[in-house]
C-alpha cells in the first residue's frame, strides 16, 4: 500500500534568516487524536537556542499557544545545554516517555559535548502534562552514578546522546523499552577519540529499560555497535530500530563520507543477538533505498524511511543502500538480531 500525499506545507517556519527549525509531532496516548508538537530553533551546529511545545486535541488541525522549553541553563562549571526530542507512548502501559540529551559545556563549544553529553528521560501518565519521573539515565548496578552513567561512558571523557529525530524508543514484545542512542568512543588514554576524518565520531548502543514500581525505568545497555573508520568517517550515527514479526530487532544507522568524498556507499547486515551486537559485514537482500537512516516507527509498528512508509519484512539478510552523492550521508548500515 502506498501513501498518497494530499497536501503539504511548512510545519513550523523559521523565525528569521540563519535560524534553522527542527521538530515533529507525536501522539501522547495509545489511542485518540491528542498530539504534542516539539520544535527547536538552532543558529549554530549541535546546540539548540530554544525549544517550544504545543498541543493539539484534534490530530493537528488546531494547536495551543506554544510554551517555551529553555535549552540552556546556568551552571558553575560552564553553560548547561539540552537537546530536546519528541515523545513515545509505551503501548503496554500507556505511559508517555521522553528522552533527551543534556550536559554542561565548559566553554560553550558544541564539540565539548562529545565528552559531556548524557541522557535524561521523563515518564508521564497524562500525555506529558505532568511527570511521574524526571531523571538522568544511569545504568543499574554498583559502580554506576551520574558521572559514570553507562558502561564505558564517563562525563568528562566521552558521551552518550540522541543524534536525530529517528532515535525513537520501541517497546519490545516482552515489555522492555529499547532506546537506540549514540556514544563517542575512547582511546588508549580513556578520553574521547575520533579515529575517522569527520566532524565527530560515534558508535551506537541500545539502552534497555524495565519498569519500576514508581513509574520509572531501570536501565541496562547492549554492547557497542562499532563501525569501521576506514569506511565511515563519522562511525555509526542516528540509529533507529524496529522489531520484526519473528522477534528479531532491526537497527538502521547512518554512515558518513564527511572529509572523504571518495568513499562509496555500502550494504550492511548483522544477525547477532541484540545484547551482543557486533561490527557489520557486507550482506544482501532488499528493503528500500533511503538518503539517511531515519526510520520512525508509528503507533502501529509501521516504519518510515526519510518520511516514506515502508514494510519491515521477515527476511534474514537485508540492506539499505545510500549512493555517495551527499556529503555526510554516504551510506546506511543495517543490523539484525
Amino acid at each position: 500500500m502506498k501513501a498518497k500525499v494530499i497536501s503539504h506545507g511548512v510545519f513550523v517556519p523559521s523565525p528569521r534568516p540563519n535560524v534553522g527549525v527542527m521538530g515533529g509531532s507525536y501522539y501522547t496516548g495509545a489511542t485518540g487524536l491528542d498530539l504534542v508538537s516539539v520544535h527547536s530553533h538552532t543558529s549554530r551546529s549541535d546546540t539548540v537556542d530554544v525549544a517550544y511545545v504545543r498541543r493539539s486535541p484534534d490530530n493537528g488541525r488546531t494547536w495551543s499557544e506554544v510554551v517555551a522549553w529553555p535549552m540552556s541553563f546556568d551552571h558553575s562549571d560552564g553553560t548547561g545545554r539540552r537537546h530536546v526530542r519528541g515523545g513515545y507512548v509505551d503501548p503496554q502501559s500507556g505511559r508517555y516517555i521522553q528522552v533527551w540529551t543534556e550536559g554542561v559545556l565548559p566553554n560553550d563549544d558544541p564539540l565539548e559535548g562529545m565528552r559531556q553529553w548524557k541522557l535524561h528521560y521523563s515518564v508521564s501518565q497524562d500525555g506529558g502534562a505532568t511527570q511521574l519521573v524526571d531523571e538522568q539515565i544511569v545504568h543499574t548496578g554498583e559502580g554506576y552514578d551520574e558521572v559514570h552513567h553507562l558502561p564505558g561512558v564517563t562525563v568528562g571523557r566521552n558521551c552518550a546522546m540522541i543524534g536525530d529525530l529517528g532515535e525513537v524508543p520501541l517497546t519490545r514484545s516482552d515489555g522492555v523499552i529499547l532506546v537506540p542512542v549514540q556514544s563517542s568512543p575512547t582511546g588508549a588514554d580513556g578520553m574521547y577519540e575520533n579515529p575517522g576524518a569527520g566532524f565527530t565520531y560515534t558508535d551506537c548502543l541500545l539502552l534497555m529499560g524495565t519498569w519500576r514500581g514508581d513509574g520509572g525505568l531501570d536501565w541496562t545497555c547492549s554492547e557497542r555497535v562499532v563501525g569501521d573508520p576506514q569506511r565511515s568517517t563519522r562511525g555509526l550515527i542516528e540509529p533507529t530500530i524496529a522489531e520484526l514479526a519473528d522477534g528479531r530487532i532491526l537497527m538502521v544507522m547512518r554512515g558518513s563520507n564527511d572529509a572523504r568524498l571518495e568513499l562509496p556507499g555500502h550494504r550492511e547486515r548483522n544477525a547477532d543477538p541484540v545484547e551482543l551486537l557486533r561490527a557489520p559485514g557486507p550482506g544482501d537482500g532488499r528493503v528500500a533505498a533511503a538518503p539517511a537512516a531515519l526510520l520512525r516507527p508509528g503507533r502501529r509498528g509501521v516504519g518510515a524511511l526519510d518520511g516514506r512508509s515502508v514494510a519491515l519484512p521477515h527476511r534474514r539478510r537485508v540492506k539499505i543502500y545510500q549512493p555517495p552523492s551527499r556529503r555526510c550521508n554516504s551510506d546506511s548500515a543495517i543490523f539484525m538480531s
